[in-house]
């Protein structure tokens, strides 16, 4: 089998992120429609990011009891998961802000929404957001389009992990090493290799201040071997 290019692998890598930042931005969305508040999900604005097509189709209740159903047949717990995965960072989320924290980076963003959503709450805390090109310009495009202000604390890092250096982009933005950071890494670690998971928790080790921390989610390898994460990086079915 034919090699692939280093161009053609940094293609793949891009529209796999744009990939997995749609799916998730629609896991969201069907979240957000729920009806009993147990079960409701926060971001009330992942419709943003979706397609005219998805966002209309998905707004009928029977639909998403569908999606749902062949989730659940494929992977049991998927939408639940997500749904309660997105509450427990906005909680994390929200407590840093509350905390002052001097610094919180999000490591591969996508379609995050917290800075907006919590604007509110954001008073000397500096936010870095780092991801893919492609994703990210997307991403602020569309919320020109809707005429979501971006708070002035928040900055967008582009960045192909695979090439650029994380540390000279984040200190290209003004981060600062020897303050207190909080990172959030959602929806990530189960799409990378072992030692770039690694690196990463090692760069966020040695280049931030005491008493920073991650969060971060995992699936176990053996569930990743059983190539779950194809509903994710697929679509789905």
């Amino acid at each position: 089998m034919e090699e692939l290019s280093e161009e053609k692998k940094q293609s793949s890598i891009a529209q796999k992120a744009s990939r997995t930042a749609m799916m998730a931005a629609i896991h969201r969305f069907m979240a957000s429609k729920e009806e009993h508040p147990n079960f409701q999900g926060p971001d009330n604005l992942a419709k943003l990011f979706l397609p005219p097509k998805a966002r209309f189709f998905l707004s009928f209740s029977f639909i998403r009891r569908s999606i749902r159903k062949k989730l659940h047949k494929k992977v049991p717990g998927t939408y639940e998961y997500v749904t309660a995965r997105t509450k427990h960072f906005d909680n994390i989320f929200k407590h840093a802000l509350e905390e002052n924290i001097p610094q919180i980076i999000f490591l591969g963003s996508g379609y995050d929404t917290r800075a907006i959503r919590f604007k509110d709450s954001i008073q000397r805390t500096n936010i870095f957001e780092l991801d893919a090109p492609t994703t990210q310009q997307h991403k602020k495009k569309l919320l020109r389009k809707h005429n979501i202000s971006i708070p002035l604390q928040v900055s967008f890092l582009p960045i192909n992990f695979m090439k650029k250096n994380m540390a000279n982009v984040l200190s290209s933005a003004g981060y600062d090493t020897s303050q207190k950071s909080f990172f959030i890494w959602e929806g990530v670690t189960m799409y990378l290799p072992e030692e770039a998971i690694k690196e990463t928790l090692a760069f966020i080790k040695n280049n931030s201040g005491c008493g920073s921390t991650v969060a971060f989610d995992y699936f176990y390898k053996s569930l990743c071997r059983r190539k779950i994460l194809l509903l994710w990086s697929e679509g789905i079915d």
